[in-house]
């Protein structure tokens, strides 16, 4: 509940600072995911961490969190990302292993997100699979397509 509060307040401010010339100070790994309600309509801002590889941006999100669940069946959705936004198609995954896999390819990204997910490194670097099986019943994956209208198929 807490949290939760806590988010209410601060994501505004931060969407507002993802869209302004100052976006710099946290644009590395936060942009803002604009979604459109299935059943309302109504277009929802929500700050996301993410990273990129080439064309498509990639989000993990907490399941208990309900605005992906719009790009369940895909759809058109716009991001901004350093400052500038993008449009694109995303889709949300929920299936275990495709969300592992996913969980595994962010953090390869940026590997200072594993702490956040509960994910618990190896020697070599690589996630740990029981925490990385773990973490991803608790999660999704979003891929967002950058400047794509329609997914490729």
């Amino acid at each position: 509940m807490v949290q939760e509060t806590m988010n209410r307040l601060a994501n505004p401010i931060l969407i507002a600072l993802l869209r302004s010339r100052l976006h710099g100070v946290v644009s590395r790994s936060f942009a803002v995911i604009t979604v459109r309600g299935r059943k309302t309509g109504m277009r929802h801002a929500i700050p996301v961490n993410y990273v990129q590889q080439g064309d498509t941006a990639i989000i993990v999100s907490r399941r208990s969190r309900t605005w992906w669940r719009n790009l369940r069946r895909g759809a058109a959705a716009s991001i901004t990302l350093r400052g500038r936004e993008e449009a694109g198609w995303g889709e949300a995954f929920e299936d275990t292993p495709v969300v592992a896999s996913g969980l595994a390819e962010f953090v390869r990204l940026a590997p200072g997100a594993a702490k956040y997910y509960g994910l618990r490194m190896g020697d070599g670097g690589e996630v740990i699979p029981e925490t990385l099986t773990a973490a991803a019943g608790k999660l999704v994956i979003v891929r967002l397509r950058l400047g794509s209208k329609e997914p490729s198929r």
